[in-house]
């Protein structure tokens, strides 16, 4: 029993990490109030709150050299720094704001953002 304990609360240290090595110290606070929130209607909101700012932030970032061939500006995820799979043929990046946003979601054909789901993660270990 001790050995499934510690297994747990490695586990939940290792999530805590992620968190941690968010480079940006807004979307690290964000992220944390949202694993923390007391119930699913906070959770809620905290993730809409967390999207809000995760789009806002990739649109600041977005440079003009990041746009694909049709024109669509195009960001990496300011929580996992990726690039989606496609980026090699339409360029760098999530469409903003609908490709970013299934990612960050998970309504996609792609993986989710691996931080999302560790936030998520985070907040179903609380209950």
């Amino acid at each position: 029993m001790d050995e499934i304990k510690a297994l747990k609360e490695d586990l939940y240290n290792a999530r805590q990490r992620v968190l941690d090595m968010i480079n940006n110290e807004e979307l690290q606070e964000a992220c944390y109030r949202m694993a923390r929130s007391k119930d699913y209607d906070e959770y809620s909101a905290r993730k809409r709150e967390l999207l809000e700012l995760t789009q806002t932030i990739a649109e600041r970032d977005s440079t003009p050299d990041i746009f694909d061939i049709y024109g669509a500006q195009r960001s990496a995820c300011p929580l996992c720094k990726s690039y989606g799979q496609r980026t090699k043929l339409v360029g760098g990046g999530y469409k903003l704001p609908l490709g970013l946003k299934k990612h960050l979601t998970g309504k996609s054909r792609g993986e989710c953002c691996p931080v999302m789901k560790t936030v998520r993660e985070l907040y179903l270990s609380q209950k």
